[in-house]
């Protein structure tokens, strides 16, 4: 008899509404959960009900950035070891440096990645979980 596997849950934080509705679409299709949030602060009152798998955070957004979001994040006891992909247009500098070291697994430059290795890479780490 097979077991249920339960199943994961990606959170997705971008401010570009088609960007985040193409990973969704394509992240559904393999049998995850997608949680949205258009910018850190949404993102953060989501996680009040939601304890992500994985999380792909944009780095440029208003309200509150990845920086600060994912210092936040970090201050929480349950989230604290939740991998983090960092999606974003910037290219690596000392403040993406900064996101690094507070726990981001994996650095993407959007222009630099197509659709399907960003769902490849995000399948990666959630099967190393």
């Amino acid at each position: 008899m097979e077991t249920k596997q339960n199943k994961q849950t990606v959170m997705l934080i971008d401010d570009d509404n088609i960007l985040r509705k193409m990973l969704k679409k394509e992240l559904s299709k393999e049998n995850l959960t997608i949680v949205e949030a258009k910018n850190g602060l949404e993102a953060l009152d989501a996680l009040k009900t939601v304890k992500p798998n994985l999380i792909v955070l944009d780095f440029v957004m208003p309200k509150m950035g990845g920086l600060e979001f994912i210092k936040k994040l970090r201050q929480n006891k349950n989230f604290i070891a939740t991998p983090v992909i960092l999606l974003t247009q910037i290219e690596y500098d000392e403040k993406i440096a900064e996101v690094m070291k507070m726990g981001a697994c994996s650095f993407l430059v959007k222009s630099k990645w197509e659709l399907s290795d960003v769902v490849k890479k995000i399948k990666e780490k959630l099967v190393l979980r």
